[in-house]
């Protein structure tokens, strides 16, 4: 299985599962050492790997990331959400 692995690309959609563990996580390991985002430090650690995630996109991909989720952004969302839903 391995080896016809190897000689072909295998085409999936970008799930947040699959950005979480195939980018995410390895720079998380390597800047931080932490194998759990819940270890993580909001502020001094979580910013950084979006922000060198964010600079990768922009460099290497020519395009920027979404907002990073906050609560903020949640409320936000969620109140869009229910407004739409009563048809305000």
């Amino acid at each position: 299985m391995t080896s016809v692995l190897q000689k072909f690309i295998l085409e999936v959609p970008a799930t947040e599962y699959l950005v979480k563990d195939t980018l995410w996580r390895p720079l998380q390991i390597a800047l931080y050492g932490k194998k759990s985002t819940t270890e993580l430090l909001k502020k001094q650690e979580i910013d950084k790997i979006y922000d060198a995630l964010n600079k990768f996109a922009a460099e290497q991909l020519q395009m920027s990331l979404p907002p990073f989720p906050s609560v903020e952004n949640n409320n936000f969302l969620q109140e869009y959400d229910n407004r739409k839903i009563q048809g305000n």
